[in-house]
């Protein structure tokens, strides 16, 4: 797998985050086909077991 860090530093204000949460959530109905539309078929939000980051981070390839 070819990585390259590209600088990023993924981090953005709690205002900007407030400002694209709000987006989305005000727009995910528009994204979906309309037989989906009021759904609720995209989720505000996901979680992530925490053994899958450890195993990212533990690779040896793995920097920044």
């Amino acid at each position: 797998m070819a990585s390259q860090f590209l600088g990023n530093k993924h981090f953005i204000s709690l205002d900007e985050a407030k400002k694209m949460t709000k987006k989305f959530r005000d727009d995910k109905d528009k994204i979906v086909k309309d037989e989906y539309k009021g759904k609720h078929v995209l989720p505000n939000c996901e979680s992530f077991d925490r053994a899958a980051f450890d195993a990212l981070l533990q690779r040896e390839d793995c920097r920044g």
